[in-house]
C-alpha cells in the first residue's frame, strides 16, 4: 500500500508518472484535510489505483494517458465519498465505458467557467479553456479543460491538461503543473507559455512521452528559458517515479 505521513498544513503536490498528481491540504496540526487526485493515466505508476480517503478525483480530458477506465474504475470503487470532476466530453465518455459507466450518477461534469467545492477546508476547483492542443488537422479534437485549485490561506495551483493557451485566469499563478513536453507541442510554445502565464513556480508534467535524457532536453530549455520571474522546479532526485515523488509549497 501507498502510505502517506500526517500533513500538518500547506500543499503538497506528489508526482505519480506523467500528468497524475495528488495534491493535500491541511489545517493546523492536519486537521481539516483535503485530498484530490488528477488525471490518472495509463502511463501513471499502477498503484494509483491504491489511493483513498480522496475528497475528489479530477480528469482534465478522455485522452487514456489521462482518464484510463480501469484505473478509474478502482479509484471510483475505494473512493466512494469523492467527488468526481470530469471535463464534459470525459464525463459522456466515461458515462458509456464498461468500467465505469455504474459511477455515472456521482459524476461532476465541470465546462469552463464552472466550479466545484470540496473537502471541509473548502477547496475550490475552477475550470478554465475547453479544448485540446491540435495535434493534427485529421485527427478530431477533444475537450480539455484546465484546472485551477484554491484553498484558504494556501497558494494557488494550476493543472493545464494537453493545452498551453494562456487563459487570462492562469496569470500569475502560484505554482503551474506544464507539460514539458508532447506530441502536439513544440519547445517555443513550451517557453512562450510560461513566459505570458508567469507563475511563481513550473513544475514538470506529461514527461513519460520522452525518454530521460530526451526529457533532460525539454527540461533544461524550460528553465533557461523561463520568466526571470519563475522557478521550474524539478521532481525531487532522492524518490524514484514509482514511488510517487512529493514538493511541498
Amino acid at each position: 500500500m501507498l502510505i502517506f505521513r500526517p500533513y500538518g498544513g500547506g500543499m503538497d503536490i506528489t508526482h505519480f508518472g506523467h500528468s497524475a498528481l495528488l495534491l493535500s491540504y491541511a489545517g493546523e496540526g492536519g486537521a481539516d484535510a483535503c485530498r484530490i487526485l488528477i488525471d490518472p493515466g495509463n502511463l501513471s505508476d499502477p498503484r494509483i489505483t491504491e489511493l483513498m480517503d480522496l475528497d475528489a478525483i479530477a480528469v482534465s480530458h478522455q485522452h487514456p494517458d489521462h482518464a484510463h477506465p480501469p484505473f478509474l474504475e478502482q479509484l471510483f470503487e475505494n473512493n466512494p465519498e469523492a467527488t468526481i470532476i470530469l471535463e464534459p466530453q470525459t464525463a459522456s465518455v466515461l458515462s458509456g465505458a464498461p468500467e465505469t459507466s455504474r459511477f455515472r450518477e456521482r459524476f461532476t461534469p465541470l465546462a469552463p467557467g464552472g466550479r466545484a467545492s470540496v473537502g471541509t477546508l473548502p477547496v475550490t476547483v475552477r475550470a478554465v479553456g475547453g479544448a485540446h492542443a491540435t495535434i493534427h488537422p485529421a485527427i478530431p479534437p477533444v475537450g480539455n479543460v484546465a484546472f485551477i485549485v484554491e484553498a484558504p490561506g494556501e497558494r494557488t495551483f494550476a493543472h493545464t491538461g494537453d493545452s498551453l493557451v494562456p487563459h487570462p485566469d492562469l496569470m500569475g499563478v502560484d505554482v503551474l503543473s506544464f507539460p514539458v513536453v508532447a506530441p502536439w507541442s513544440k519547445m517555443q510554445e513550451t517557453i512562450d507559455f510560461l513566459r505570458i502565464v508567469k507563475p511563481s513556480v513550473a513544475i514538470p508534467v506529461h514527461d513519460r512521452v520522452a525518454s530521460g535524457q530526451g526529457r533532460a532536453i525539454y527540461l533544461k530549455q524550460s528553465r533557461e528559458n523561463a520568466p526571470e520571474e519563475c522557478e521550474v522546479r524539478d521532481w525531487p532526485a532522492d524518490a524514484e517515479a514509482e514511488d510517487g515523488r512529493t514538493l511541498r509549497f
